[in-house]
């Protein structure tokens, strides 16, 4: 049961973090494989996870946005700018800059299971990075406590992480990872090290470890043209995003140019495919 899509509710309303000073309202509607939420069952993040895998790792398939509980869809009235995006490995190469980045060997990576990590660490590089890059008062991974991000973190199964040579954690991303797709969950790093191109470095590894490992697609989340927090991604080669196929109306997954992909796929048509009646709502006041 919990690797169907099956049940959904709609999100509270929010400002959309990814256009800092603009008062864009976002609407959300969470898809998960699961009627009750891993709070009112009384499970673990782990063994949430466990659960509602199947249904997100089918739903990110779909072109559905990942969550923690399962996945997303973005219904929000005042744009339709999120353009879902995954990276084809097989198609993936290194430019020149970006093997010689990798290469300078003033960072040391490790991929390993989350669990083996320490908590407290993360969280400091965590806190550190929300403070600098995304400090905005209506983002509320800005006042998580440990205890929230330990509850998050619980479903993070694999984390990339970079340090210097001293051993101290300079950056990690966070992700999903199976036989043939990861879920490249979230990214964070020490400020102090802005000058090391941390988020570059830490994608590029992600890529490049992906390759090792015989998995063919990672999902990226979303990317909306204009948008600072998310103009980075569009750089990247190997990218492709999905659009609805006018004839089959299925979700495709289809090369990426950001001069043409400017709009992300009808969610609400993706949400009626998967049985579910929506339709898209007004601006309340």
């Amino acid at each position: 049961m919990a690797g169907k899509l099956q049940y959904i509710k709609r999100l509270s309303d929010e400002i959309c973090s990814y256009w800092p000073g603009e008062d864009r309202p976002s609407r959300h509607l969470a898809l998960t494989g699961m009627e009750a939420t891993p709070a009112s069952v009384l499970m673990n993040g782990y063994q949430a996870h466990t659960l509602l895998r199947g249904a997100r790792l089918e739903g990110v398939r779909k072109g559905f946005l990942a969550a923690s509980f399962g996945v997303i869809a973005p219904v929000c009235p005042s744009c339709n700018d999120c353009v879902p995006l995954r990276v084809n490995t097989e198609k993936f190469t290194l430019s020149d800059s970006q093997r010689k980045l990798l290469a300078d060997g003033r960072l040391q990576y490790q991929f390993q299971k989350t669990v083996l990590l320490n908590p407290a660490e993360l969280f400091r590089v965590f806190k550190d990075y929300i403070a600098v890059r995304h400090n905005e008062d209506n983002n509320p991974m800005f006042w998580w406590s440990p205890k929230q991000f330990n509850n998050w973190l619980q479903f993070m199964p694999f984390t990339l992480t970079a340090r210097d040579h001293d051993g101290r954690l300079a950056g990690f991303s966070t992700y999903e990872a199976e036989k043939e797709l990861a879920l490249m969950e979230y990214a964070a790093y020490d400020p102090a090290y802005l000058k090391f191109s941390m988020g570059k470095r830490l994608w590029l590894e992600a890529v490049v470890q992906a390759q090792t490992n015989g998995i063919r697609h990672i999902y990226v989340g979303s990317w909306a043209k204009g948008s600072p927090k998310l103009g980075y991604k569009s750089s990247h080669r190997g990218l492709e995003t999905l659009i609805i196929d006018p004839v089959t109306k299925r979700g495709k997954w289809v090369d990426f140019d950001p001069e043409v992909h400017t709009q992300g796929p009808d969610y609400v048509a993706l949400l009626r495919r998967e049985g579910f009646k929506i339709r898209r709502e007004p601006v309340t006041a």
